[in-house]
């Protein structure tokens, strides 16, 4: 349903995204009865579900908690949820796809205030320095 109506998350148009999903109680009725929506979530549920799976099967994980960084080495890429299942108490996970690739994922954290923890700030990947191209 937010991929049919809506841009994808922080693109123009997400303000009206909550209203409309809190609004007739679209999103109440999710919750109470998911089942009657199925059609509309179980694809990308079984992609996470794949993901944790590939992480059990292969995946090396490794946390550096003074930096909020996890890093997780996989055979291939995996759904970001799969992914953050191992991020608790980080921000931000390095995935590493062998071939040097690699992706970054950020989580929602560094825009609210946590009362468990500190969040480190969110890193600007199109506007700073964080790349660097190997071959200029």
């Amino acid at each position: 349903m937010e991929r049919r109506h809506f841009s994808r998350p922080f693109e123009d148009g997400d303000e009206d995204k909550w209203p409309w999903f809190l609004a007739e109680g679209r999103f109440a009725a999710l919750l109470s009865d998911p089942e009657t929506r199925r059609d509309e979530w179980e694809e990308e549920y079984g992609k996470v579900l794949d993901g944790l799976a590939t992480i059990r099967k292969s995946g090396r994980v490794q946390r550096f908690p003074e930096a909020g960084l996890v890093t997780v080495e996989l055979p291939h890429p995996v759904h970001y949820y799969a992914l953050f299942s191992q991020t608790v108490g980080a921000d931000v996970v390095l995935a590493h796809y062998g071939s040097g690739r690699v992706e970054v994922e950020q989580k929602y954290t560094q825009f609210v205030d946590l009362a468990s923890r500190n969040a480190g700030p969110r890193i600007d990947m199109l506007r700073s320095n964080f790349f660097h191209p190997l071959h200029p």
